[in-house]
């Protein structure tokens, strides 16, 4: 039975770099800029630019220094090369791409989404906002220890995604007819990867992982629009402001709107040979690992073990 809850380390980071970067600019040409930005604000608008086009392989390029980016490539190819996954896995991956990706899939997850949908609300009903509350201190708690945010920065995240929870608590979610949409979306995208295989996932080099990583970006922007978050609609209304820059240290505020209401984030940049980058992409990149695909089916109660492959030495401190 797969455990998806073993995606929340790489999934978390990802979502702490998104939302380190909520602003929009229209792609300017189709030739891949240098890495980084020649001045703060261009380093962010860059970066939005890459997310608003689904396109996480232009991201880590454009977000890390090119020493850095060869760094996590190199992690990547190591952490696939060190797993040796069992015939159990192999077989329940099959089975469960499968169910997403076979005839008739669209209906068959619509009905499982229908029917949970329908068990969550009868067993729980208004308890659901208090629910969400507890996981989203739970992942929360992930990126805090992952990254080793400091008190201060561990305010900072929570100041961020606390209007993304208050939306979450509210959302539709046990709504029979949005979790059709959701499984349309979730077939379609499953389908759209054609990875059939383990061997076929295991396969993948550091930035095909993260083409492959991009429609799954794509669909879960469009499965999160039933119910109420236009993710596309958040990075277009943004704004970005220079607070201030000293020597290679800057600072940027970011300027956007969620369900109407505004928001506003502060990036801290540094410099490197004459280039700017976000200080936190680093330590998150740092954490980024392909998920140990061994043990991504083990039986229920099987322990989760953190390998050495999936982590460059002890945790950085975001800066």
């Amino acid at each position: 039975m797969p455990r998806p809850f073993r995606f929340l380390p790489p999934l978390t980071g990802l979502l702490a770099a998104t939302m380190l970067m909520l602003a929009g600019c229209q792609r300017a040409t189709e030739e891949s800029p240098a890495p980084g930005g020649n001045s703060p604000t261009a380093a962010i608008r860059q970066l939005i630019d890459d997310l608003h086009h689904d396109d996480l392989v232009a991201f880590w390029k454009h977000g890390l220094p090119p020493t850095d980016h060869a760094a996590l490539v190199a992690r990547w190819a190591s952490g696939q090369a060190a797993q040796v996954p069992t015939d159990a896995a192999r077989q329940g991956y099959r089975q469960w791409m499968g169910s997403l990706t076979g005839p008739g899939a669209r209906q068959a997850l619509a009905q499982r989404l229908q029917q949970q949908a329908h068990r969550i609300d009868r067993r729980y009903g208004d308890q659901i906002p208090v629910l969400i509350a507890i996981g989203g201190a739970l992942a929360r708690r992930t990126v805090v220890t992952d990254l080793a945010l400091t008190p201060r920065q561990e305010q900072g995240l929570a100041d961020l995604l606390a209007p993304v929870t208050a939306w979450a608590q509210r959302a539709p979610w046990l709504d029979g007819g949005r979790a059709g949409q959701t499984a349309a979306v979730a077939v379609d995208t499953a389908r759209s990867l054609r990875l059939a295989t383990l061997a076929d996932l295991r396969a993948l080099d550091f930035a095909d992982a993260m083409a492959k990583a991009s429609r799954l970006w794509a669909g879960a922007k469009q499965a999160l629009a039933p119910y109420g978050l236009s993710l596309d609609a958040v990075l277009g209304s943004a704004t970005v402001t220079l607070v201030s820059q000293r020597d290679d240290t800057a600072h940027v505020r970011i300027d956007y709107r969620l369900k109407d209401q505004p928001q506003q984030v502060v990036v801290k940049m540094q410099a490197l040979d004459g280039r700017w980058y976000p200080a936190a992409l680093g330590p998150i990149a740092r954490n980024l690992a392909p998920p140990d695909w061994g043990s991504w089916w083990a039986p229920p109660g099987v322990g989760l073990s953190r390998s050495a492959t999936n982590r460059d030495g002890s945790p950085s401190p975001v800066q």
